[in-house]
């Protein structure tokens, strides 16, 4: 009986260093180290710690593209959360979380609480809290044309740019949910396209009539969704009679134009003018010239003829 008299109270002092030993070691945690939250709404970036100093020092870090920067340091919130945030009582309740009241979408970082408590055996611990702010997309912008001619390819576009996480998109003709398989829909299933949700992108390979309709689309994440105005686009048959006709008129002015090139030669308007005999001569020493015609000759004295005036 006296060996276990002894090791009783042994075995509650050993128990005890063990515990004190744990309490002398400042530790740190916190209840969510993944909060997420929407844009201008409140979160709380939970910090509890243990320790045995009466005044330990507590500093948060955000850091975020390779910057570390401080949010609480010395006591007093700093950097982006300044006038926005604010920090429970450190030295009473152990607790250092910080309170953001509007979240912003420049919050989402990565944020670490750090406690030094000098007078404990382990006089430092940290933990990291990755903070996710989600913003809802605005009202996208979408291209929809107005005019398509039956069996052509045609591409319909919604994006916007402003939504964190990104956004994906739904395409709705005339209130009805465009579906990814055309095949798996009475209502789209006569019709061949591809629809691209990641870039809003509604490519048709050749529409049909049965395409004609108001277009309108969705972007949506987490945060919520936005949709663009209905936009109409007409799919129209190929007018065959209209081409025909256009065909008959050209050929009719062509026909009409060679007619008056050919009558217009007949009455001789594109002849040439014949250019004149007569010819100036050179000037003479005075620079005088004379007028001479090529039409007769003058009388060469070697062909010389007897005249009435010369007869005796």
């Amino acid at each position: 009986m006296a060996p276990r008299a002894v090791l009783a109270p042994l075995s509650a002092l050993l128990l005890l260093l063990s515990q004190c030993h744990r309490t002398a070691a400042v530790t740190v945690n916190s209840r969510d180290t993944n909060p997420i939250v929407r844009e201008y709404e409140q979160v709380t970036l939970h910090c509890q710690y243990q320790t045995v100093s009466v005044s330990p020092r507590v500093e948060w870090k955000k850091i975020k593209g390779g910057e570390k920067n401080f949010v609480y340091f010395n006591g007093q919130i700093t950097g982006d959360l300044k006038d926005r945030a604010y920090i429970a009582d450190v030295a009473r309740a152990f607790n250092a979380s910080v309170t953001i009241r509007n979240a912003s979408r420049s919050d989402t970082a990565t944020y670490r609480c750090e406690v030094l408590a000098t007078q404990d055996t382990k006089a430092f611990d940290e933990i990291e809290i990755n903070l996710v702010v989600q913003v809802k997309p605005v009202t996208p912008r979408c291209v929809v044309p107005t005019a398509v001619t039956t069996g052509r390819s045609t591409e319909l576009l919604c994006q916007e740019s402003e939504g964190f996480p990104i956004s994906t998109y739904q395409w709705f003709r005339n209130g009805d949910q465009v579906p990814l398989d055309p095949k798996g829909s009475l209502k789209f299933s006569n019709s061949s396209y591809r629809l691209n949700v990641n870039t809003g992108s509604l490519t048709f390979s050749g529409v049909r009539p049965m395409d004609t309709g108001n277009y309108y689309c969705v972007a949506s994440n987490p945060a919520g969704s936005a949709q663009c105005s209905a936009q109409h686009m007409e799919v129209n048959d190929l007018n065959v009679g209209a081409i025909v006709a256009a065909v008959i008129v050209v050929v009719l002015v062509v026909a009409l134009s060679g007619i008056a090139i050919w009558w217009a030669h007949k009455m001789g308007y594109f002849k040439k003018h014949k250019a004149s005999s007569r010819y100036r001569s050179p000037p003479d020493a005075r620079g005088r010239g004379s007028l001479h015609s090529k039409s007769r000759p003058a009388d060469d004295e070697g062909d010389f003829r007897h005249k009435s005036s010369f007869v005796i």
